[in-house]
């Protein structure tokens, strides 16, 4: 059986030189395909080996030693705890390369065709406060409901207050609904125990700024 060269628990300085799809930085040990979530392209870090597998490994990273200059500091107040964006300590630059760099390996590597027929990305002119539709879990209990988006890999609600990406309108709706649900007495689903019955709120904002409210139940009694 082939030995793999790298052992768990045991950190590594790796060279960083791509970036996988859900964001994860990727380098190599020994031509070894290495996965560090939280890492750039362009970055020298330690990072510890955590799972390994026939053909690659997972790392968290310890530190950098060498910072990308398309490195920054998240806006985000719940960035690293929350599992809706992966890319946030890329600035917005080095998000758009990043992805022509994904359209590119998809179209030539992968496809096999030329990339003569990939035009240069086009970035928005505002990166925030654009998504005009919201779908976001309830958690909490009665009382005391809470909103927010899953954690990574799992089914356990990061509360927020709001989030950048969602127009303010739609921002606002939800610290509505949400003294709604506390001053009726609404109870949060709880999925492990399959009781409660407010799952999720949801919102949409219209080109004439209307804006339209939906509550997700798992039955038709919200208390």
């Amino acid at each position: 059986m082939k030995t793999q060269p790298v052992e768990n628990q045991k950190i590594y300085e790796i060279a960083v030189t791509g970036m996988g799809v859900s964001g994860e930085g990727i380098g190599k040990v020994q031509g070894f395909t290495v996965f560090i979530p939280g890492a750039i392209p362009g970055e020298t870090v330690k990072a510890c080996i955590q799972m390994i597998k026939k053909n690659y490994a997972k790392a968290v990273l310890e530190k950098i030693l060498t910072p990308s200059p398309w490195r920054v500091q998240p806006v985000c107040p719940v960035y690293g705890l929350c599992g809706g964006c992966q890319i946030s300590h890329l600035s917005y630059e080095g998000q758009l390369a990043m992805k022509q760099q994904w359209v590119t390996d998809a179209v030539v590597r992968i496809g096999g065709g030329s990339g003569d027929c990939i035009r240069p990305i086009l970035g928005a002119a505002h990166p925030w406060n654009y998504r005009n539709k919201m779908m976001i879990p309830t958690g909490g209990v009665k009382g005391h409901v809470q909103a927010g988006f899953y954690a990574a890999g799992s089914h356990r609600i990061v509360p927020t207050e709001s989030c950048l990406l969602q127009k303010e309108e739609n921002n606002r709706l939800m610290q509505s609904l949400l003294a709604w649900a506390d001053r009726t007495g609404a109870v949060p689903y709880e999925e492990t125990e399959k009781r409660g019955s407010l799952r999720h709120i949801m919102g949409r904002v219209g080109e004439n700024n209307r804006v339209m409210a939906v509550l997700v139940t798992a039955d038709r009694e919200t208390g």
